[in-house]
């Protein structure tokens, strides 16, 4: 990073750089104070990225990076992430499909807000892009997760089941999709629920359905107040992505209580 970069990582070196001289109706000069990254923070809208990653924002300081890796099948859905920037720094949430476009996000984010990338966390294991995973043990990050994903720091849960990497909080559920799936609760109402609210791809057993279903209603719980539910693939959206997801859960037990009663 450059000298002027390696400054502007200081809030207080930012603003004197960003002194923008403003005239008042009556021809009264001021000065106010632009704080470049404040502006990027609260900037709505979508960027695409090298490598053909999207960049939505979610909320000040938050972003859902979406990739699909070059590889896939044109009508694959994308694989979703988060990007956090708080007061304790960066932290990536899901890896994006390949090293390259990992590479992106985190070369966007340390351009366009002045901060290092200080924590990763890893939501669950099924469809793990490992070469994502890759791009960030080059630079040095070792990844959180549960201790049953592809993760080099396994997370500590309280009894709550709760953990804290950086500024964000990670919520273990209990076994549902996967037995490892966490939750990543980030400011602003953004909850990123990995594999846990999703159409299933897979169809579980009567064991696993119920507690997936159990552990729909734990996060439901704990989290009653988020509005902004970022699954592992497809579109982000509302509180009715558990509502769908438990409706799929709950006629697959039906369906293999049916064939029980029959057999």
């Amino acid at each position: 990073m450059s000298p002027v970069g390696l400054a502007l990582r200081h809030p207080l070196l930012r603003r004197v750089a960003a002194i923008v001289l403003v005239t008042l109706p009556g021809s009264i000069a001021c000065l106010r104070f632009v704080d470049p990254v404040e502006m990027l923070l609260a900037r709505r809208g979508t960027a695409t990225l090298a490598s053909n990653v999207k960049l939505t924002w979610l909320a000040e300081g938050v972003w859902m990076h979406s990739s699909v890796a070059p590889s896939s099948e044109p009508s694959a859905e994308p694989t979703n992430g988060l990007l956090i920037y708080d007061d304790e720094g960066l932290t990536l949430v899901d890896a994006a499909a390949s090293f390259e476009q990992t590479a992106a996000v985190v070369d966007w984010a340390t351009s366009q807000l002045f901060q290092p990338l200080k924590w990763a966390i890893i939501t669950h294991r099924p469809d793990v892009p490992t070469k994502g995973l890759d791009a960030l043990r080059a630079r040095g990050i070792r990844p959180y997760g549960h201790a049953s994903v592809v993760a080099d720091r396994p997370l500590a849960f309280d009894e709550r089941g709760r953990a804290t990497v950086g500024g964000v909080v990670v919520y273990y559920p209990g076994p549902s999709s996967w037995p490892g799936n966490v939750v990543v609760r980030s400011k602003g109402g953004a909850l990123f629920v990995g594999c846990l609210a999703r159409s299933m791809a897979a169809r579980p057993t009567q064991m696993q359905a119920e507690q997936w279903k159990q552990a729909i209603l734990r996060v439901r719980g704990e989290f009653p107040d988020e509005s902004i539910i970022v699954p592992c693939r497809g579109e982000r959206r509302g509180r009715s992505l558990f509502i769908e997801t438990m409706r799929e859960v709950e006629a697959l037990l039906l369906h293999r209580s049916s064939q029980s009663a029959v057999e």
